[in-house]
């Protein structure tokens, strides 16, 4: 797959155009090169691993447009981040479910 096929893939999945700054392309294309000739993929995984690229990019689609929608959002200051870390398994998805349920907290 190539960056190319990837950011189609994201277009047709976002109907956006925006990918924001275009130097991540380079690092994508790094990325590619490296699932194809160094990865060892069965086909499914090379099509998990290519559809988990796709949905970053689609991601970074949306932020990009939401970020263009609403250009206050970076005008504001962030007073307290809170960052959640922790090991797979422990609780942190719920933790931060619930820290997300409140509108402060976003």
């Amino acid at each position: 797959m190539t960056v190319e096929e990837v950011v189609e893939a994201a277009r047709q999945q976002t109907g956006l155009t925006d990918i924001g700054d275009p130097a991540i392309l380079e690092g994508l294309e790094v990325l590619l090169n490296a699932y194809a000739r160094e990865a060892n993929f069965t086909e499914r995984g090379s099509a998990m691993a290519h559809n988990a690229v796709i949905a970053a990019l689609v991601n970074r689609m949306r932020v990009e447009d939401w970020l263009q929608t609403h250009p206050e959002l970076l005008d504001r200051p962030i007073e307290k981040p809170m960052f959640v870390f922790g090991l797979p398994r422990t609780g942190t998805t719920l933790a931060i479910d619930l820290l997300n349920a409140d509108p402060a907290r976003r």
